[in-house]
């Protein structure tokens, strides 16, 4: 429960937030649409929506969310 509430916290902090657009979906401050496409226990991979070539990051430490790497070139 804890992780859960630090990891909500994050979200908050970072910007992220639920994308109107899907549910699979969530957005970055900067408009950005985020789709999970790979999760292991260190980080949460995501597609850039319309961008390709662009994958974002949350890397993870003990299930809590610790940085989002903003949209970077892969």
């Amino acid at each position: 429960m804890e992780v859960a509430f630090r990891n909500a916290s994050f979200m908050e902090e970072e910007g992220l937030h639920d994308s109107g657009f899907d549910s699979d979906m969530i957005e970055d401050r900067e408009g950005n649409r985020l789709k999970l496409i790979e999760q292991s226990a260190d980080r949460m991979v995501f597609s850039v929506a319309g961008r390709r070539g662009l994958r974002a990051a949350i890397k993870l430490a003990d299930g809590e969310m610790i940085e989002y790497t903003g949209v970077v070139r892969i």
